[in-house]
Parts: structure tokens; C-alpha cells; sequence
């Protein structure tokens, strides 16, 4: 990209980008399946509503998006804060770049 500069808007995950997230989540999953705790033909059979109902923005639970200037979802990252109470203080992240 030399002489350009990449434009790239990071906010929340909505409901609306569901089928978007799902499918870089999906590319993901074929690309670096050894970065994931599911397989990719596990998640390939989860229905577009059931990926809505994940999407939270929560405090604790969030999905961000990537987006370019074009709104083309190009990487996302997450967090999930464990819910137990001896493991509050611990949380997750995971993060996903397209090139």
C-alpha cells in the first residue's frame, strides 16, 4: 500500500453484521484451524441465528470488527471475561486479521 494509507474503522459487532462476521470468522477457521477450539466443519453447521444471539457487547462479552472505509469486515477480535468466581479476575481474547 505504499504511497496509500489504510482507513480502517474499529467498532462493535452488530446484529446487522452477523452473516459478515461469520463468514471471516468461518475463513478463519479453514486458514489457522490450529488457533481455534472449534473446527471449521462445526461451526459451518451453526445457523445465522444462533451467531446473532452471540453477538452481546457487553462489558464482559464483546465482538470488534475491522471495518474498511468501503464497511468491508476485514478483521475482528473478541473478549470473554470467565464467569465463575474464582476465575472473574481471567479472560480470553482472540483476534482474526484478513490480508
Amino acid at each position: 500500500m505504499e504511497g496509500r494509507e489504510a482507513i480502517v474503522l474499529i467498532r462493535n459487532i452488530q446484529p446487522a453484521d452477523a452473516e459478515a462476521y461469520w463468514n471471516l470468522r468461518l475463513e478463519a477457521l479453514q486458514m489457522n484451524p490450529e488457533a481455534f477450539g472449534t473446527s471449521y466443519e462445526e461451526a459451518a453447521l451453526v445457523p445465522i441465528s444462533d451467531v446473532v444471539k452471540q453477538i452481546q457487547n457487553k462489558r464482559d462479552h464483546y465482538i470488534l470488527g475491522a471495518f474498511t472505509k468501503d464497511h468491508q469486515l476485514v478483521g475482528m477480535t473478541g473478549f470473554r471475561r470467565e464467569q465463575k468466581i474464582k476465575t472473574q479476575h481471567k479472560g480470553e481474547f482472540g483476534e482474526f486479521m484478513y490480508h
